[in-house]
């Protein structure tokens, strides 16, 4: 059986993140660790050659600085979840958990977790936005979780925390921070705060346990997210992306009554459905990256450099959940991709 390193043994410090009193927080969760200085985390993260399925079973951390980039326009290729001003930011590079739909196994040939501290400039720019934003009778929305998940790294980095305070002075904007993660007791004792959401995506088990590996179970997140309505905070549940294995239908549900079930409804704001879509770019990378992932070899049909399932089966299913929420929601708290 192979060894493995625990994650984070080795950690790489690029010099300049040595100014950030948040880069000595961090190597204080790692005393055992080796800590390698660098010039720059792209050393680390952009070398050919990487075996990422390795590198996800032994993850290292690299504490960086960056320069630039610190708001994106929404992605064409998530969901329009009914606001204008939409933006999402990248406070990390990659992930804690290993799902096989994941786009990042195509973004990048190192498994590696970036985490980026120099977070005042992030805190600037989308001020500088908020003021600026386009519509400006509707709020600046931020999705701060769209390619990682920073409620998992709560108790190493606590950008949850240090957004959500950002939100407390901002009456103009609105963050989503979107999770399979259990870790809302790392946030529990904040205020809750209309201007904050936290979002659950949610599977049946059969599809959590074969594509969402290292995730915790859909039922622990039900669990986290009625903790967080029963502490004052409004949720949205994600059921994206649907995944239509033998018999999903009997599956999804299951999935969403137990989920809706087991929730307060009034503590709910919406729910967004999806099906799986990945840049026809980043899914030629990730089958590299990836050979032994069954979902990602899949017969896709590509349509304007996007891949995803037929349009007539990717309409079958997103007409079908979302008349299973419609039982719990109207209509216009359900946002379908």
């Amino acid at each position: 059986m192979p060894f493995y390193n625990k994650h984070f043994s080795h950690i790489y410090v690029e010099e300049e993140a040595y100014n950030y009193p948040l880069c000595f927080d961090i190597l204080n969760c790692f005393s055992k660790s080796v800590i390698i200085k660098v010039d720059s985390y792209k050393d680390i993260v952009s070398r050919t050659k990487q075996a990422f399925s390795l590198q996800k079973k032994s993850k290292c951390l690299v504490i960086a600085v960056k320069k630039s980039g610190f708001l994106y326009d929404y992605s064409r290729f998530a969901q329009d979840i009914g606001q204008k001003n939409l933006f999402y930011n990248a406070l990390t590079i990659n992930c804690l958990y290993d799902c096989s739909y994941c786009y990042l196994q195509g973004m990048s040939s190192s498994a590696n977790l970036v985490s980026f501290i120099n977070l005042q400039d992030f805190f600037s720019e989308t001020e500088e936005a908020i003021l600026n934003r386009k519509y400006t009778n509707y709020p600046f929305v931020l999705c701060l979780s769209l390619d990682t998940d920073i409620l998992s790294f709560e108790n190493i980095v606590p950008y949850c925390r240090k957004w959500i305070n950002f939100a407390y002075r901002h009456k103009d904007f609105i963050a989503e921070i979107r999770t399979k993660s259990t870790n809302f007791h790392s946030i529990s004792g904040l205020e809750p705060t209309d201007r904050v959401l936290l979002a659950w995506t949610l599977s049946p088990n059969e599809v959590a346990s074969r594509y969402e590996q290292g995730a915790p179970s859909p039922k622990q997140r039900v669990l986290a997210a009625k903790e967080a309505v029963d502490r004052g905070w409004r949720i949205r549940l994600c059921f994206d992306p649907v995944i239509p294995i033998d018999g999903w239908r009997e599956l999804y549900t299951e999935c969403v009554n137990e989920a809706f079930g087991a929730l307060p409804i009034d503590g709910i704001q919406d729910a967004t459905v999806g099906t799986f879509r990945m840049a026809a770019d980043h899914l030629r990378v990730a089958r590299k990256n990836r050979p032994e992932v069954e979902l990602l070899h899949q017969n896709w049909e590509v349509r304007d450099g996007v891949v995803a399932l037929p349009r007539d089966e990717q309409a079958e299913v997103t007409t079908f959940i979302k008349g299973l929420i419609l039982k719990w929601l109207p209509d216009n708290h359900i946002y379908v991709w």
